[in-house]
């Protein structure tokens, strides 16, 4: 049984490698305030480059579909921290 709890532990450990968080915001002129952003997570990926990729694509899509201009950015190791209320905090942000 300790065996297959210590491989259970292990395989859950090495599926932790999305480090980075998108975001996308449906308007430009309007980027919510930092304890609203958790509501705008489009997935999490294991490089920056997959996430870019990913929120450049549905601001696109969205563009295409709505006519509005969104934003993006996409956070590395994010977590929601009680000390902040709960609030959705990222170590790093960038485009």
């Amino acid at each position: 049984m300790r065996v297959l709890l210590s491989i259970y532990v292990l395989a859950l450990a090495g599926c932790s490698g999305a480090d980075w968080t998108g975001f996308v915001y449906p308007e430009i002129e309007d980027i919510p305030n930092a304890d609203k952003v958790q509501n705008y997570t489009i997935g999490n990926y294991s490089t920056f480059e997959q996430c870019q990729e990913a929120v450049i694509e549905r601001v696109r899509n969205s563009l295409a579909t709505t006519g509005r201009q969104g934003d993006y950015q996409c956070g590395y190791k994010c977590s929601k921290r009680d000390e902040f209320g709960g609030m959705l905090i990222c170590k790093e942000t960038r485009k």
